[in-house]
């Protein structure tokens, strides 16, 4: 008998010390989230995703600061959600050494760039440079759609260019309000 009596002893025990652990105080769950805007799409159909700079003599880019003909581009998104009122393109890339306002040339020209500016201002105000340059845009609430217009341009920090390809990427990532 005094062995069953230890073993249910001990049996209490331990139930005891299981169901401390198991009442032990309430745990807190957090839960956290946000309710973003909906995306556009691009428009390629009404976007320039490819833009040729055409020949520029190597003559008109022998001196520091100088530049060629511009081109302008547009970036263009639909089918925004009636929700999304402003879209922000954020551009993002390579600079051009001496130079955080142009964006590396990776063809065979040597010491050519590129600078971007949206198309309505001067060449002397805003440039797009490739360090995380955002340009916000209201959505147009009948058409859902919105535009961006740029000008894109050769040129020199340095001068001295000597005859090749003209190539440079960019990337743009866009965020909804």
């Amino acid at each position: 008998m005094k062995l069953n009596t230890k073993k249910i002893i001990f049996s209490v025990v331990a139930l005891a010390i299981c169901i401390h652990y198991v009442s032990a105080a309430p745990l807190q769950i957090n839960v956290t989230g946000n309710v973003t805007a909906s995306p556009c799409s691009v428009d390629i159909a009404n976007s320039t995703l490819n833009i040729d700079l055409g020949d520029t003599p190597a003559t008109d880019l022998a001196t520091a600061g100088a530049f060629g003909q511009d081109k302008q581009f547009t970036i263009a998104l639909k089918d925004c959600p009636a929700s999304t009122t402003k879209a922000t393109a954020t551009f993002s890339g390579t600079a051009t050494a001496g130079d955080a306002n142009g964006f590396a040339n990776t063809g065979t020209a040597v010491n050519v760039a590129i600078k971007i500016k949206p198309a309505a201002a001067a060449w002397s105000d805003n440039f797009v440079n490739p360090n995380q340059s955002s340009w916000q845009q209201n959505v147009n609430a009948t058409s859902h759609t919105v535009k961006y217009d740029f000008a894109v341009r050769p040129y020199t920090v340095s001068g001295n260019v000597s005859p090749g390809t003209i190539a440079s990427t960019m990337q743009v990532a866009f965020t909804y309000q």
